[in-house]
């Protein structure tokens, strides 16, 4: 399988989940600046929301994790108010948020359920 050029095999063995992102999102590798840059904008969008941590409590044990994760998905496109800012240096800004943030999601989560006891998520 080939991503811009790329082999993903060397993808894999050669870069950096950061470097692979820029790579789909820009169709060329990072420079170190852009990579850095990148790194640090991923850093600042990885916290939840208060609503999103809120929501998270509230459903938790009620509903399986991917539901959550698109609910997750779908408060934080509520609160951007730039959402039909549809540019692309605004899509790469909505890309790098929902990229930072879903790992968060599902990591609150799942400390949330395992809080709850086994098998609290119910269809």
């Amino acid at each position: 399988m080939i991503y811009a050029g790329y082999n993903i095999f060397d993808l894999a063995e050669h870069s950096t989940f950061e470097e692979t992102v820029f790579l789909l999102w820009n169709l060329r590798l990072p420079t170190k600046a852009e990579l850095e840059q990148l790194k640090a904008d991923l850093r600042r969008e990885r916290p939840l929301s208060d609503l999103n941590s809120r929501v998270q409590r509230e459903i938790v044990g009620k509903i399986r994790p991917m539901r959550a994760l698109e609910i997750s998905v779908i408060i934080a496109g509520a609160l951007d108010p730039k959402s039909s800012d549809l540019s692309q240096e605004q899509l790469k800004k909505t890309a790098a948020l929902l990229t930072a943030r879903m790992p968060t999601v599902l990591a609150n989560f799942h400390r949330l359920q395992a809080g709850a006891g086994a098998g609290a998520a119910a269809g």
